[in-house]
């Protein structure tokens, strides 16, 4: 099965299902992406287990990855430090005392009710994000790349 696109029956949004992106992904599924991101805005692509490294590989598919800013507290952190140098960690996971990370309605909104293995892609030049309050003992880890550029990639 290829890649395929159901847009949502909001005005924006869509799933991407038969798609790995923990594998090497080709020129016309690469395409597809770039493609469904710019008409869509928003994707999410369910079930996948990404290394960081395949994480940062899927960035390149919209552009060059961003240099991510250094914490103190997730540099020392062991397992929760990020392991390439694109990588932000977001998280309310505390280690001795300090969190691990940074945290980070309407007719136009998607609502994302997270699974383990989610993923979200999203044009920041076109949409706005932010999150809701969660229980504070409900664990958050996410890993994080940024594509730098204003223009999208082609």
């Amino acid at each position: 099965m290829g890649i395929g696109i159901l847009a949502s029956e909001k005005p924006l949004g869509a799933d991407v299902v038969g798609v790995d992106l923990s594998r090497p992904i080709d020129d016309e599924t690469a395409d597809a992406l770039r493609r469904a991101v710019l008409d869509h805005l928003v994707l999410r692509v369910r079930d996948q287990r990404l290394s960081d490294a395949a994480l940062v590989e899927v960035a390149r598919i919209f552009g060059a990855p961003e240099l991510s800013p250094r914490s103190e507290v997730s540099d020392k952190v062991g397992e929760y430090a990020p392991s390439m140098p694109e990588m932000t960690i977001i998280s309310n996971i505390e280690v001795d005392g300090q969190a691990i990370g940074s945290l980070g309605a309407g007719e136009a909104a998607w609502e994302q009710v997270w699974r383990v293995g989610d993923m979200i892609i999203w044009d920041n030049r076109a949409v706005m994000h932010r999150r809701d309050p969660f229980e504070s003992t409900a664990r958050r880890l996410l890993h994080r790349t940024q594509v730098k550029g204003g223009q999208p990639a082609s």
